[in-house]
């Protein structure tokens, strides 16, 4: 859903991504950054700190998105960075969804949150590398983490996750179902 405003958030993006530019930073710094955060937010919200593990999942993702942002001004789009954010990601969303079970959220809660996250990421890739553009579905993983940090940050941690768990399934299961129609042609 929120990749329909990314040319907008493209625009709000451009004055900090030259900035960051200007003072020599890469692309593949960011992502490391974004890693970083992720890991201590995760480790956060494990300690039971909802609050600042929510603050810690936004600015993930910010950090997420200026790496994008950077990559693009540099016209520095490489095959590696593309990879190594994507991995980062998934282990981001790895560990702020373990650590929310670490915290006391329900476990298959969190499992089927963690499936349906891991899912809609790799059916994208999947159809990728079969040609086919797909983005279907309500759940990517801008969506998913503001859900996860607005749980968190407004005392509905357990609820936020399940939320992202049926979202997420519906999905990763909305693109299987245009991934298997696109391959039976």
């Amino acid at each position: 859903m929120l990749s329909r405003l990314k040319d907008s958030v493209d625009r709000l993006l451009a004055r900090p991504a030259n900035l960051l530019v200007g003072l020599g930073v890469t692309p593949n710094m960011l992502t490391l950054a974004g890693l970083a955060f992720g890991v201590v937010a995760g480790i956060v919200i494990a300690l039971g700190f909802f609050v600042a593990g929510g603050v810690l999942i936004l600015i993930t993702g910010f950090v997420d998105m200026l790496d994008g942002a950077v990559a693009r001004n540099r016209r520095a789009t490489t095959t590696f960075g593309a990879t190594f954010d994507s991995i980062s990601d998934r282990y981001v969303d790895c560990i702020v969804l373990l650590g929310l079970g670490i915290a006391g959220v329900n476990w298959i809660y969190v499992g089927v949150a963690l499936m349906g996250s891991l899912l809609v990421s790799y059916v994208r890739a999947k159809g990728e590398g079969m040609g086919f553009h797909c983005t279907a579905g309500v759940a990517e993983r801008s969506e998913r983490l503001i859900i996860l940090a607005i749980g968190l940050l407004v005392g509905l941690a357990e609820p936020a996750v399940l939320l992202v768990a049926i979202l997420a399934q519906f999905t990763a299961l909305w693109r299987v179902g245009l991934l298997l129609r696109r391959a039976t042609h």
